[in-house]
């Protein structure tokens, strides 16, 4: 059933927020969030005759919003938005990157499914309503063991094979031919965690995605739905005992003031990518559709080249905070990986899962 994203209720707050005014590239703060809901009918393009794949002759202004940024995403937004002003002169954006306009991943990317935002930089959140039985498997952890694991996927075959039906029933399209792979993610809490028994009860957020609740779940922790800006109050006042995140996201987050112990489980691994929603998209000419398709490119070069380096620091700054980092080889991860397999892998919860695909993804190891 081909299905699209409606979110009136966040284009009412949306048109509100917009009231209070914002310049071109300027920033400022925060915003509603509210759960998008499915409909049953494909959004409508609206680019007009002459406008898809047009003449180039229009002059747009185009809305790029983030729930967050970093500083890794704050030049890659720079990158991608200063090169296509510059070889495509009639675009100007305007630029909401610190949760201005949404703190949630879900309404942002149902605001760029209707058209209301044009461009946001985020995970694979929409990825999941397009293809649940894909992305249940690349959010199970442990399913990549490498960054160029997980970059063969999304864009590969696979990535293709998503945004597809990403275009076709939900109006947007991700940016595939580079993404941003972000470093593994990492369990924090106010105890440290050596093995799944230490989990057993524990209340922890996690993205609200199908193999990650899952398998959190099968480890043994009580899973909280709590949207990206509410996490520092929820850690901060017991609502939540631990989360997970790589360390870019503990660092612009602020969860390592609240967390004492990093438990480098590095148990995931997954992209950032450039969302653009597909009737704007229509509207460039196929020259300038590859000018955006370039400067994707060199956001996320930018991005990737300095990861790892960005990484080393925030590990310093977290230790020079107190934080306890407990490395990998103090931790049983063979044994959260065994419960992986026994009961997401091999078990009937992932019934549903694209068939094959935890056999595919493997593959792409080699």
């Amino acid at each position: 059933m081909k299905k699209r994203i409606l979110s009136l209720v966040m284009a009412t707050a949306l048109s509100v927020t917009m009231l209070a005014g914002c310049n071109s590239k300027t920033e400022s703060p925060a915003a509603p969030d509210n759960q998008p809901a499915a409909a049953e009918e494909p959004a409508e393009n609206d680019a007009t005759e002459g406008e898809a794949n047009g003449d180039g002759g229009e002059e747009l202004v185009l809305k790029l919003a983030m729930t967050s940024s970093n500083d890794l995403t704050k030049p890659a937004v720079e990158i991608f938005t200063s090169h296509i002003e510059e070889n495509i002169p009639r675009v100007k954006f305007e630029i909401y990157i610190n949760g201005e306009l949404y703190t949630n991943a879900e309404d942002l990317q149902a605001a760029v499914s209707e058209g209301i935002v044009d461009v946001s930089l985020e995970g694979d959140m929409a990825m999941s309503w397009a293809s649940p039985e894909w992305l249940s498997w690349t959010s199970v952890p442990f399913a990549f063991n490498s960054k160029e694991q997980a970059k063969k996927f999304f864009t590969g075959e696979a990535g293709d094979e998503i945004n597809e039906i990403l275009i076709s029933d939900y109006n947007m399209r991700f940016f595939n031919n580079e993404i941003g792979v972000r470093g593994g993610r990492m369990i924090t809490a106010n105890k440290p965690i050596y093995s799944p028994d230490d989990l057993k009860g524990v209340k922890m957020r996690t993205p609200n995605v199908i193999g990650t609740v899952a398998s959190w779940e099968a480890m043994g922790a009580t899973v909280i739905n709590v949207a990206w800006g509410d996490l520092f109050n929820a850690l901060q006042t017991g609502v939540v005992e631990a989360e997970e995140n790589p360390y870019l996201e503990l660092d612009s987050g602020g969860f390592y003031q609240v967390q004492k112990y990093i438990m480098e489980t590095s148990h995931q691994i997954g992209p950032q990518v450039i969302w653009m929603n597909e009737a704007a998209f229509q509207k460039f000419t196929p020259e300038e559709q590859e000018v955006i398709l370039e400067a994707n490119k060199l956001a996320f070069e930018n991005y990737n080249s300095n990861y790892e380096a960005n990484d080393e620091k925030l590990k310093q700054k977290f230790l020079d905070n107190g934080n306890i980092i407990i490395p990998a080889e103090e931790i049983d991860l063979d044994a959260f990986r065994q419960i992986v397999l026994d009961n997401i892998v091999n078990g009937d919860v992932s019934k549903d899962y694209k068939e094959g695909g935890w056999d595919y993804i493997q593959s792409l190891a080699e």
